[in-house]
């Protein structure tokens, strides 16, 4: 209700130290307001209430952008048109070099020039590919901006930050799990409870770890081929608008899923449906 954004009509939990949101039916769910929400069960049992509240409202301010949605899905689809036209061979461009590889004269040098033309098109739609992708990229930052605008005033702008070094923190762990299962499974051994593995590896990061996550808040620099602005920027845009935030209960993120435990030891599940 704060958001402004339509209730979920289903919300699903997996494994990833990650959420996001979507519309359950591409484009049609858009505009019908079916909103799938997953959230991830290490962020569930790694974030505070307070900081998981933040995220889900950065999710679901996504859905608030429609018509911003709308247009990059209509931007994608054109720039995918176009990256199909430029890298994709067809049957035409083989049926060209056969027929150039069986014609020595005037005839083979006129498919050389048709073969030419349409290596110059090709060139010309890659400028148009690559003027799609900036403009596409570009609207995707200030999306991103926006729906850090509802994370900050549900959760707080002085949030804003811990939140991301935590999540940074449960990926790092996510990533370094990932490795040691990848060892294990030789010896025929899995975890049963990958999520509270994940969870358990990020409260015990070595120290340098923890520092080179930090350092990087403050060294990473956005991209202008990029769909996510730096988390400098980000951290910086949500400071300024000096949000006090609506939802401050900091304790377990785990409060807000009362069947958090029966949950935790599944890859992915459907834990609300409307």
């Amino acid at each position: 209700q704060r958001v402004g954004a339509p209730m979920p009509v289903e919300i699903h939990v997996d494994c990833a130290a990650n959420a996001s949101a979507g519309a359950k039916h591409g484009l049609i769910g858009l505009y019908s307001g079916q909103l799938v929400l997953t959230a991830g069960l290490p962020l569930i049992g790694g974030l505070s209430a307070r900081q998981l509240a933040g995220v889900i409202a950065h999710e679901l301010g996504h859905f608030a952008q429609r018509s911003g949605m709308s247009f990059c899905y209509f931007i994608d689809s054109v720039n995918t048109w176009f990256a199909r036209c430029v890298y994709a061979r067809d049957t035409w461009d083989d049926k060209l070099d056969e027929l150039i590889q069986r014609y020595n004269d005037n005839r083979g040098n006129m498919l050389w020039i048709a073969k030419g033309s349409i290596w110059l098109s090709r060139k010309c739609m890659l400028v148009f590919l690559k003027l799609g992708v900036l403009v596409s990229r570009g609207l995707e930052r200030q999306m991103e901006f926006d729906a850090d605008r509802y994370e900050a005033c549900i959760a707080g702008s002085s949030v804003f930050r811990d939140t991301t070094l935590r999540i940074k923190e449960l990926n790092a762990a996510g990533d370094a799990v990932g490795k040691r299962l990848a060892y294990s499974w030789d010896d025929g051994k899995l975890t049963d409870n990958l999520s509270k593995m994940i969870i358990d590896q990020s409260r015990n990061l070595p120290e340098r770890y923890r520092e080179t996550i930090t350092a990087g808040l403050h060294e990473q620099k956005t991209d202008r081929w990029s769909t996510h602005p730096s988390d400098f920027e980000r951290i910086a845009s949500a400071g300024a608008l000096a949000a006090r935030g609506v939802f401050v209960v900091d304790a377990p993120g785990t409060v807000l899923l009362a069947r958090y435990e029966r949950f935790n030891g599944a890859l992915n599940a459907v834990i609300w449906e409307q």
